[in-house]
């Protein structure tokens, strides 16, 4: 059975590639309460390696933000090429616990790719205190082990050099 890798993706753009983002995605998420794989639209997933599951879909006032679940890896291909061809801004999140996997990469055509993940050095940052049922990170505690891996995440982005076009 494969490992369910998490995915939270939020795209920025003109409202018509936030509408055509919507509707793939709803397809998506047809063909997954279908469990149909010839319902899935053509952008480039090999259905049986990239499936969209659990698909859910949240249209903000500016952006649309989307989860879903993969298995084994974030599909960040198959959205790197829906960016370019809309022209729009994507941040990725993604996550996989049972591998520690956790990253993040944000991408806008045209220019470089930000991406940063965490590797088994960062996550042995990270600390269990069995006394109060806390993982712990310098004066960070929280019960969820992904609140940790987010806080160094965001402090690995916050020491890479900004990027231009």
């Amino acid at each position: 059975m494969a490992n369910k890798c998490y995915n939270l993706v939020s795209f920025f753009g003109s409202e018509a590639a936030m509408k055509e983002i919507h509707q793939l995605f709803e397809l998506l998420r047809q063909a997954d309460n279908a469990q149909d794989a010839s319902l899935v639209p053509n952008i480039s997933l090999a259905p049986l390696e990239n499936w969209m599951f659990d698909v859910k879909i949240y249209p903000r006032e500016f952006y649309t933000l989307v989860t879903y679940d993969t298995n084994w890896h974030p599909n960040m291909r198959d959205i790197a090429r829906m960016a370019v061809r809309l022209d729009i801004t994507v941040m990725h999140d993604y996550e996989d616990p049972e591998v520690s996997l956790y990253g993040k990469y944000i991408f806008t055509p045209g220019r470089s790719v930000q991406s940063v993940r965490l590797d088994y050095p960062d996550l042995g940052l990270i600390s269990y205190d069995e006394s109060t049922d806390e993982y712990r990170y310098k004066n960070y505690s929280s019960q969820c082990f992904g609140d940790i891996a987010d806080i160094i995440l965001m402090e690995k982005i916050s020491c890479m050099p900004l990027s231009s076009p």
